[in-house]
């Protein structure tokens, strides 16, 4: 379980093409990186085994700036960029739990690689499922 300023993630399920945490907001409502360095879990690479993955291919696609990460991870379509054009897409998305508090989800660019912000509430312990699908699959 990865532990963050802002909140803890835990992987709890994860297939070809999908990945799904659960967040637990510690109260301070700072934000927390879900990281992708090929860590340990939390970690986008890392956690998109078997290493063939759809998912796996998208999350380790290079990239240069936060629209490309967007393109690549939120689905936008707005930027065309040639670093990714050939590649598909996943969405990401999160679902408040207990108690229902706002939650919110973006991504960016480290080293190279999309990374994913999570934007929790300030209340403590209110829970979340983070969702990263490979846009093929997508069913919300």
């Amino acid at each position: 379980m990865g532990v963050g300023p802002g909140c803890t993630i835990a992987l709890v399920e994860h297939t070809p093409h999908r990945l799904r945490y659960l967040l637990t907001a510690s109260g301070t409502g700072a934000v927390t990186t879900l990281p992708n360095t090929g860590g340990v879990t939390p970690d986008l690479t890392t956690d998109c085994a078997p290493e063939a993955s759809p998912l796996r291919d998208l999350v380790t696609t290079p990239i240069a700036s936060q629209a490309e990460a967007r393109r690549l991870l939120m689905g936008e379509q707005s930027v065309l960029t040639p670093n990714i054009a050939h590649v598909h897409r996943a969405h990401c998305y999160v679902t408040p739990r207990a108690p229902k508090a706002s939650w919110a989800v973006d991504v960016d660019v480290s080293s190279g690689k999309v990374v994913v912000k999570i934007d929790p509430p300030s209340s403590a312990q209110a829970t979340a499922y983070l969702d990263v699908y490979d846009a093929h699959t997508f069913t919300q």
